[in-house]
């Protein structure tokens, strides 16, 4: 309050939150050094470990480095940003960059926490949730273990929750520049993944429900509302939250479209839909002349010696080795191929499609996510519900020999020298990640929801985030909901039941999380304090609703 009158934060005409107390600022610090030492942990415990689809990430950051070449063809299936992250480290580091590249991942993570603090605060305004928010997100074993990982999930879940944190300061505070901010750090995500396309979505939501609420507010205070304001501000509020975006994928995917005839959200759209429906659905077509065409292609490259005798449709890497050598086609069609090709399957499959979908999204939140494996030694302990085939990733895995990783990786073993040596604190992360994981899979089954702690930690998520839709900031709890639901389907529809692929949303669930937490604590201090009410125990009976809760008044809680 300042002379009687409520203050403003960020300029919140109506809805936004109230000015933070001074104390905001200190839980802030308190998280910040909690994130720091774990963080600090982790750095001292694990080598720099790569995946599979480490290896094009690595490579085309080596290009860049070395010689500025962007004209590899893996761009198509592989964006531009976290190549550039990695040059950049890689150019300025040189060979010390194994340790910068972590240095620079848990500084991301750090920031992702911190971030995703700031949106507690935004739609609660209690400085208990904000901490619990961020001292769940400091201590996450997934986004410490992703921080050591060269993969896109660090960096990526960073934008995605920037973005969504300006959403919900537009939408409280109805400002245009918070909504072109995040709609332009949208397309940065989408430069790292293109799954980030779906935060276009949750930006044309924010610019509907934030137009919704200037009409009631305007009808509140008796002014009319005609048809061509509110059709002027949704016109504005659609191109802000679209055009910032484009702005800042467009010379990319103009590139692509020049050099290689292809940009890669189609290209990554038609490579991961095979990846889908043929190799973990295992579907096929009789009837798809593109099918039928892609085993006869595959059959010559076979019996000419091209490929190997044990070689699979299956597998996308068979097909496009089979047409460049057999028709000479080039990377991009042959990716055209098997994308023609999966749709011609997932059309001639739809309910099975949909069923999947569901099904793996459900897995992608429920399963435990192994990445405990990414320690040296670590034990994989009780086989998990949904990853029982899980690969322990140690010194072994960079063995010379054919398909080794170690064979594609040894030309640019200056930037990343591979060791599975024991660091400090490496006895220490292994027992930690041994039993973690012998913890989350524990679990008395009940009618097959809650076979592990996971599963039932995950599910109790979703209690949570139905309360929140009882709160006064119902908008911004669903706003959020549904980027949760879309990158969770979205991913489930293209890449089926990969736990990895719900890592950038963790953040927004640890904020769920919090919330249910807390309510659950209310819940049984008033219970308590009722019951000792009864027995004559205290004077006065104590409150507090879901509502309360996440209102301006709970923030001294």
């Amino acid at each position: 309050m300042t002379n009687g009158q409520p203050t403003r934060f960020l300029g919140a005409p109506h809805y936004g939150a109230v000015v933070p107390p001074p104390t905001l600022g200190k839980t802030l610090w308190i998280v910040a050094t909690v994130a720091l030492i774990t963080n600090a942990l982790s750095l001292a415990a694990a080598q720099l470990w790569v995946y599979p689809d480490s290896i094009d990430y690595i490579v085309l950051g080596s290009h860049v480095a070395d010689r500025f070449d962007f004209s590899n063809q893996a761009f198509l299936i592989r964006p531009i940003g976290y190549p550039l992250l990695l040059a950049g480290i890689f150019k300025l580091f040189g060979s010390a960059s194994p340790i910068v590249v972590m240095i620079v991942q848990h500084t991301i993570t750090i920031a992702t926490v911190l971030v995703t603090c700031l949106i507690a605060w935004r739609l609660t305004t209690s400085r208990t949730i904000t901490l619990v928010t961020g001292i769940l997100g400091a201590f996450s074993l997934q986004a410490l273990c992703y921080a050591n990982l060269v993969l896109t999930e660090t960096p990526f879940a960073l934008a995605l929750v920037a973005s969504v944190y300006f959403l919900i300061v537009h939408l409280q505070d109805g400002r245009w520049r918070f909504l072109v901010l995040a709609s332009a750090i949208a397309g940065i995500s989408y430069l790292f993944r293109p799954i980030g396309l779906h935060l276009l979505g949750a930006c044309a939501l924010a610019a509907m429900l934030r137009t919704w609420r200037d009409i009631q507010d305007r009808k509140d205070h008796g002014l009319s509302v005609a048809p061509k304001y509110w059709l002027r501000r949704l016109a504005i509020g659609g191109t802000l939250a679209i055009v910032p975006a484009i702005a800042v994928t467009a010379p990319w995917s103009i590139k692509n479209a020049l050099q290689h005839k292809s940009v890669e959200s189609t290209s990554v759209l038609d490579y991961v839909l095979y990846v889908r429906a043929v190799t973990i659905d295992d579907l096929d077509s009789t009837t798809s002349e593109t099918m039928i065409d892609i085993h006869h292609v595959v059959n010559e490259a076979i019996a000419s010696g091209h490929l190997h005798p044990d070689a699979d449709y299956r597998d996308r890497a068979t097909v496009i080795k089979a047409y460049e050598t057999i028709r000479g086609a080039s990377y991009a069609e042959s990716i055209t191929i098997l994308g023609r090709a999966a749709k011609d399957i997932m059309l001639e499959n739809p309910l099975a499609i949909t069923i999947d979908t569901i099904k793996y999204a459900y897995w992608m939140l429920l399963a435990p996510d192994p990445v405990y494996r990414f320690q040296p030694d670590a034990a994989l302990g009780i086989n998990g519900k949904k990853d029982v085939t899980a690969t322990l990733y140690d010194v072994s895995t960079y063995s010379e020999g054919y398909g080794s990783w170690e064979s594609v990786l040894k030309n640019h073993r200056h930037h990343l020298p591979l060791s599975a040596e024991p660091r400090l604190a490496t006895p220490i992360a292994r027992s930690v990640a041994t039993q973690y994981h012998k913890l989350i899979d524990k679990g008395a089954p009940v009618f097959g929801l809650w076979d592990s702690r996971y599963e039932q930690w995950m599910i109790f998520i979703g209690l949570a985030g139905t309360m929140t839709m009882l709160t006064k900031r119902r908008s911004e709890w669903l706003l959020i909901a549904a980027v949760i639901a879309a990158h969770v389907l979205v991913s489930a529809f293209l890449s089926g039941p990969q736990t990895r692929y719900a890592q950038p949303v963790r953040p927004l669930l640890l904020m769920y999380a919090a919330f249910g937490l807390c309510l659950l604590a209310s819940l049984v201090r008033a219970a308590w304090t009722a019951y000792a009410t009864r027995h004559g125990e205290v004077a006065v009976s104590h409150h507090d609703t879901v509502e309360n809760l996440a209102s301006p008044e709970a923030a001294g809680s």
